[in-house]
């Protein structure tokens, strides 16, 4: 550890290291190694001696404190560093340790005040140390569902770590925009609203933005308070005091803050996008909830459980792939259970939905672990029903003498419940095995029709004080609550991947469709929410503009968005050269099928086809469409064009990729295709060539310019 003696001395103290530490110099260079070369211990015993010679030491008490922690002992290092403290309270290398070893003793709640103080004081010093914490303040947001604060942790990270760690922290935040399973209007931009104050109250302002930018939005959140006090009327402090309380982690105090910014609101749809959050923060703090039950099942022996569900209709096996194996905490088997036994049932398009069998709970068998000392067990899961409890009866006698007890679980830690008023659209369907994909397509399109029609308008709302969607409309005093209603079920819907018709869903409900905004080249777009966003006018947009929308786009995936964004890229041959458009074209077949619209799929299909025949690589392109088009065809037995795909597939592209036919003949037998006349059937270890596998279609060489990111890629 070469230090210059005219170096600021890393005790903190301010003075040069030649003036203050420097008989510590030689030992300490020894700590250094010892740390670097893993030997934790050895360090931790070397500072333990310098301790004990220079009690009170601020280098010392750091580097130990600093060990303590990497040796997962934050207890006693937060101990330690609190007497510190005491002595020297605005130590900003000890504020940063406390506030570490606080967070890993205690979680943010109980640090909150610690990590704030560090913040405040360590920003400038040590910003990197600063923004690794506030990654694993955001972590612990996600896992608690606290999604906009685990956002905006990692955006003040962002700004905060090192160049070499930003990456690491950009990607953090993308797989979090990208997740669909997150409301659409959660994993978007949240800017503070400009407020105006008497100049008494400037400097209370100021300090709330100054406390935003460095991640502490608890303490602004306090400062925003203090003013909505006196600003009672004024709709932007509400909307910036329920930003800050989002962002804090105090979803329940967000949603109280957003709900009276709906209310005070000028802008109307400044209103519902603020009564929109605050219905989907309610949603996850509601205690109106339909909890997950899980109860424990302990064995003589798993195999001889396994053997008693053979043939079981109640009782499906769950094939693992492997990856599943490998995972930690892996079940030997799984099971999924029904409300009714599938056999003997056949569906058509026009069965009646309550004739589908309902997925109402899963068994997870494990193995005796000698090493961890557990008994042959297996944990059943399921929402409470009449059905899941019939079902678990049916188990529990088939178990017999395999069944040693059962009691509620306790120990795997298994924590899950919906919203009640989402509770009433969770379904979840078990097909039998022989019914055509087309068929089970056309009963989801039932099924959500049923739902978007019936079941959603006719649900009791929190968010419209416990009236349903039909209700507020025919009253007609709740246009903004019902209209963020609309947007709620509208994020539910694209979570499971259903483009819900947006407009027409207004429409029954008496609703003005928000209007959409033409932007021009000076429009801030990447300043835009989520749901403005989905308003833009697509076609005011320049080119370069609609790049950046089409990748937002791409990380919300919400459908009818994204649909219209791709269908604009088709219209412009400049911004077609920027992404890729076999892409493009087989993104607008996937939420056509999402859509349920099986001809408009194919009609897309058609058109990738045509395009494909003029591009450089048109043989592998072309390939690519025509599988595409197969397993879309394939969907229905009953297809006309299906035999012919498939044999044109077979003799015009098979001739030239062997390893093409075995992936044909495997398809034809899962689907039991009537070609093995006409074509054969060769067997698995037949025709895989030496390339291990079916060809992909990507051009060789050099991909040349990186193009837009898009599915399928």
């Amino acid at each position: 550890m070469a230090m210059d003696p005219y170096d600021p001395c890393p005790c903190g103290s301010g003075k040069k290291l030649k003036f203050c530490c420097t008989n510590l110099v030689d030992e300490m260079d020894q700590v250094s190694r010892l740390q670097q070369s893993g030997q934790v211990d050895a360090c931790h015993k070397k500072l333990a001696e310098l301790h004990e010679k220079h009690p009170g030491n601020l280098w010392v008490a750091t580097s130990r404190a600093s060990v303590l922690i990497g040796m997962n002992e934050p207890s006693q290092a937060k101990d330690e560093l609190r007497e510190l403290l005491q002595d020297n309270p605005d130590h900003p290398q000890a504020l940063m340790l406390y506030a570490m070893a606080a967070y890993n003793t205690d979680g943010f709640e109980k640090s909150r005040s610690a990590i704030h103080r560090c913040f405040q004081k360590c920003i400038s010093i040590v910003p990197d140390m600063v923004g690794y914490l506030a990654v694993s303040i955001a972590l612990e947001m996600a896992s608690k569902q606290k999604l906009m604060a685990a956002r905006q942790h990692l955006v003040f990270a962002l700004k905060s770590v090192s160049e070499e760690k930003r990456q690491e922290v950009f990607v953090k935040l993308h797989e979090l925009d990208s997740d669909i399973q997150i409301p659409y209007q959660l994993r978007s931009v949240h800017e503070l609203i400009e407020v105006e104050v008497e100049e008494s109250e400037q400097k209370t302002l100021d300090k709330a933005k100054r406390l935003i930018d460095i991640g502490c939005y608890g303490p602004a959140a306090k400062k925003y308070r203090e003013l909505s006090e006196k600003y009672a009327d004024v709709a932007g402090m509400f909307q910036n005091l329920g930003l800050c309380l989002a962002w804090d982690g105090d979803q329940a105090g967000a949603a109280e803050a957003l709900h009276q910014a709906g209310k005070l609101g000028d802008d109307s749809f400044s209103a519902v996008e603020c009564e929109t959050v605050a219905q989907l923060l309610d949603l996850q703090e509601t205690t109106d909830r339909v909890e997950v039950g899980s109860t424990k099942l302990e064995l003589t022996s798993v195999s001889q459980a396994l053997g008693t569900l053979t043939d079981q209709p109640l009782f499906v096996k769950v094939p693992l792939n492997e990856e599943d194996k490998q995972s930690q905490g892996a079940p030997t088997e799984f099971f999924q259970i029904l409300d009714r036994s599938p056999d003997d049932i056949t569906l058509t398009a026009k069965s009646d939905l309550s004739e589908v069998p309902r997925i109402v709970g899963h068994i997870a068998f494990y193995d005796r672990s000698e090493l961890e000392d557990l008994p042959s067990r297996a944990y059943v899961t399921g929402f409470p029903s009449t059905q899941l409890k019939e079902s678990f009866d049916v188990l529990s006698g088939l178990l017999g003498e395999t069944l040693v007890s059962e009691a509620p679980d306790t120990e795997s830690g298994f924590e899950e419940s919906v919203a009640a008023e989402e509770f009433a659209l969770f379904w979840r369907w078990h097909n039998p095995p022989d019914t055509p994909v087309v068929i089970r397509r056309q009963l989801e399109q039932r099924q959500w029709d049923h739902l978007v029609n019936e079941v959603w308008p006719s649900t009791k709302q929190q968010g419209l004080g416990g009236k349903t969607p039909q209700e507020a409309a025919a009253a007609g005093d709740q246009q903004i609550p019902l209209l963020a209603a609309a947007y709620v079920f509208d994020a539910y819907c694209s979570r499971n991947q259903f483009v819900l018709d947006f407009k027409s869903l207004c429409e029954s409900l008496k609703l003005d469709v928000p209007e959409t905004i033409s932007v021009d080249e000076d429009t801030p777009i990447a300043h835009f929410t989520s749901l403005q966003l989905k308003r833009i006018d697509v076609k005011s947009l320049a080119d370069d503009q609609l790049i950046y929308v089409t990748n937002r786009a791409m990380m919300l995936h919400h459908g009818a968005f994204l649909y219209e964004v791709l269908q604009e890229i088709l219209e412009r041959p400049e911004c077609g050269k920027r992404v890729d458009l076999s892409q493009v074209y087989l993104a607008l077949v996937d939420l056509s099928v999402q859509k349920y619209d099986r001809e408009l799929a194919f009609s897309w299909l058609e058109k990738g086809l045509v395009w494909s025949k003029d591009q450089q690589n048109s043989f592998e392109l072309e390939l690519q469409w025509k599988m595409r088009a197969l397993t879309l065809r394939v969907e229905d037995p009953q297809d006309p064009e299906l035999i012919p795909v498939f044999e044109e597939l077979w003799d015009k592209y098979g001739k030239k990729l062997p390893e093409l036919r075995h992936h044909l003949s495997m398809l034809a037998e899962a689907y039991d295709l009537p070609v093995k006349d006409k074509v054969g059937i060769i067997s698995p270890d037949q025709g895989a060539g030496e390339s291990g596998g079916l060809f992909t279609g990507e051009p060789d060489g050099d991909a040349g310019e990186k193009k837009l990111w898009l599915p399928g890629q």
